[in-house]
């Protein structure tokens, strides 16, 4: 969608640039928050050289520090987040799918309940959107809408 309108754009998952078992601090930073914050840093100015103008960053932020520290790394002015929603069983169905064969399911089954009540709480998202029963089409074809790009 991007691509069709001319909008140069880099895509970055912050979960692939920390993914270090076991993480150096699992009591404060079991996920590598931190070192995907750092290593997102490094990167995204290799991107700007390269031409990318917007940034679509896919991450899942717990806390409003996290936030700010993710707004601090983009030195961007216009940060906008977008909650992506699904209702409880889908996003049990999604997990369950893409973990076949995972020892990890059931940890984050109950990681992603917890997560979603905590994200709610802090209401750091600019909009929500949701992800089920349309197309992804459809909700990226909202967002981009909502962002005016």
């Amino acid at each position: 969608m991007l691509d069709e309108r001319g909008l140069h754009h880099a895509f970055i998952e912050l979960d692939g640039l920390g993914q270090l078992y076991p993480p150096p601090d699992p009591r404060n930073d079991p996920f590598n928050m931190d070192l995907q914050i750092r290593n997102f840093a490094s990167v995204l100015p290799h991107l700007i050289e390269a031409g990318a103008r917007y940034l679509v960053l896919g991450a899942t932020i717990e806390r409003p520090e996290q936030l700010e520290r993710l707004r601090a790394a983009t030195g961007a002015t216009d940060l906008t987040v977008v909650l992506v929603k699904a209702s409880p069983e889908t996003v049990r169905d999604r997990i369950i799918e893409r973990e076949t064969g995972s020892r990890l399911v059931e940890s984050f089954l109950k990681r992603t309940e917890k997560l979603a009540r905590k994200i709610e709480k802090f209401g750091m998202h600019d909009l929500a959107v949701l992800n089920e029963g349309r197309p992804i089409e459809e909700v990226a074809a909202e967002v981009v809408a909502y962002l005016r790009w």
